[in-house]
């Protein structure tokens, strides 16, 4: 087996990655310990970071390996490095300079970066003959003539030309980018090729906008409204889009009674396209009454109501959606109390020739009210029962509240880890309101059971404690920020104190913090930590020196 294995280390990952099948059958699993990228120039190796699939202490999967590459060589291409060459391969380092390291597994991408392509020139082409906006688009451009070619910018530039066509009235355009490659430029050993990038711009139809009736809203914040949908895309029925959108500008202030139309004309400039905005009043809410209720009184509700809207609808301005919204909360809190089918049927407002205020009817249904009828418990031992019953908020008689339930076995994992239990699980969960076993339900509903059943697992204590990525920091820096030690037990608390501790040092560009399974003893991890050192400059006085010591 060692052997094949050593084969294995040896070997190349290319897309085939050929040493890989020699061991594919194998049980025998991989971890990778460290991540490192050779010939890297152009780009940081943290910024090559975030495109990988796995980091250290994960287990070597193939296609994983295949992606990161895959990724790696996106971005290049991205930003001009076309022929970027990447080779994948597993090193093992034996013993480390430091006593308590043992050997590791390295992931190694070796990069050929090779030449970039150039922007030769840009031309910009339009349909009609409009020197003064051909000159203003191709100066928005930032490629310019020798440099690196970036899709990225390319893009960009297209969207200024979006943005400057609106601008300039064009509704409805185009644009269109075609890169050619250029042979006027003879070899050059700095650059694969160069390319010449030609835009096609067709320009829609030339639309000015007016408005008259508006007295709440400028004509600039109009003209904003306006360019913030045509940007997104205002599509062939862009009038009538536009007119929504003003309305529900209007709307979100109060004014509900708002009214807009729209007509052309036709001048010596072209077409011009006038919103006719009536308005209207300032709308309150008058009367606000609830209907359906049975076991709430409409004072209650309506109290809860606007304790929980937005502030304009707590004023009693009328705005028809945070209405919406604010019945909604109140139907979550009858939820909370036990009333588990609650629902808005309808919201109903009314007003008399449409007066300054509107009475608003808000239907419910608020259904029966579950109790808890009965609670059990079957694998909770590091815990009261009654304890955890206060923190899933269960009571016998109490109303059933799925929200604090489901919060509750959330607070339940994240107790029990912390405790040491890593391999703590709910052996019953789903959905909350769709599980048969978690929770149970008499026929009408009215009387629900609680069976949670648990495994607690082994309670952890930390083993051996491995430090990857040591250059110039001592050893000591890194084992001072540890909330833990060896032999201690082992909470996902302390491993998040720990990281945090690390990274708050600045002496590090990442940190990361795995554990892993201790052969010899099945109650104890090992704590692999992984670090990559900053480059400190030349005013270092000292690994890892704090300003606190």
């Amino acid at each position: 087996m060692w052997s094949l294995l050593a084969f294995f280390f040896l070997g190349f990952f290319q897309h085939e990655i050929q040493a890989y099948a020699e061991v594919s059958h194998l049980d025998q699993k991989i971890e990778i310990d460290e991540i490192v990228f050779r010939g890297v120039d152009v780009f940081s190796h943290q910024e090559l970071f975030q495109f990988l699939q796995l980091v250290p202490g994960d287990v070597l999967e193939r296609l994983k390996v295949i992606e990161s590459e895959t990724n790696i060589q996106n971005f290049y291409a991205l930003h001009g490095y076309e022929n970027v060459k990447i080779q994948t391969r597993l090193t093992r380092q034996e013993e480390s300079a430091h006593a308590d390291q043992a050997s590791k597994t390295i992931l190694e991408f070796n990069i050929q970066e090779g030449k970039p392509t150039r922007v030769d020139r840009i031309e910009v082409f339009i349909d009609s003959s409009l020197p003064r906006l051909q000159k203003k688009i191709a100066s928005y451009g930032d490629l310019r003539s020798g440099e690196i070619f970036q899709q990225e910018k390319l893009l960009e530039f297209k969207r200024k030309i979006r943005d400057l066509l609106i601008r300039e009235g064009y509704i409805n355009s185009s644009e269109e980018s075609v890169v050619l490659e250029s042979r006027e430029h003879s070899f050059d050993e700095d650059t694969a090729r160069w390319v010449q990038i030609q835009i096609h711009v067709k320009l829609g139809e030339k639309i000015r906008f007016g408005y008259r009736g508006n007295q709440l809203f400028s004509r600039g914040s109009l003209d904003a409204f306006v360019k913030e949908l045509l940007l997104g895309g205002g599509g062939k029925d862009f009038v009538h889009s536009i007119e929504n959108k003003i309305a529900e500008e209007y709307r979100k202030i109060g004014y509900a009674w708002v009214h807009v139309s729209s007509y052309s004309v036709m001048d010596s400039e072209g077409r011009k396209i006038i919103f006719s905005i009536k308005e209207g009043p300032l709308v309150y809410i008058e009367k606000l009454q609830f209907e359906g209720n049975d076991v709430y009184s409409s004072k209650y509700l309506e109290q809860l109501f606007f304790s929980r809207a937005s502030p304009l609808v707590k004023n009693h301005f009328y705005v028809e959606k945070d209405v919406e919204k604010t019945a909604e909360l109140v139907i979550e809190h009858l939820k909370e109390t036990g009333y588990l089918n609650a629902k808005v049927i309808a919201i109903h407002e009314s007003s008399e020739k449409k007066r300054k205020g509107v009475l608003v009817s808000i239907y419910i249904y608020e259904g029966d009210q579950t109790l808890v009828d009965h609670w059990k418990m079957k694998g909770i031992r590091a815990l009261a029962e009654q304890e955890v019953a206060s923190m899933l908020g269960i009571q016998k008689g109490a109303p059933l509240n799925l929200y604090l339930l489901t919060e509750g076995l959330d607070r339940l994992k994240k107790t029990y880890r912390d405790l040491g239990y890593l391999d703590f699980q709910i052996l019953n969960e789903e959905d909350a309101e769709k599980n048969q076993s978690l929770v149970l339900y008499d026929e009408d509903a009215r009387l629900a059971r609680i069976d949670l059943q648990v495994e607690e697992g082994l309670l952890y204590r930390v083993g051996h404690i491995r430090i990857d990525g040591l250059e110039k920091t001592k050893d000591f820096v890194i084992r001072r920020e540890l909330a833990f030690s060896e032999g201690t037990v082992l909470g996902d608390s302390l491993l998040f104190q720990s990281e945090r501790n690390l990274r708050k040092l600045g002496i590090f560009s990442d940190v990361s913090i795995r554990l892993a399974e201790d052969p010899e003893h099945k109650d104890r991890k090992t704590v692999k930590i992984s670090v990559r050192e900053t480059d400190r400059g030349l005013l270092t006085w000292g690994p890892g020196v704090r300003n606190d010591l």
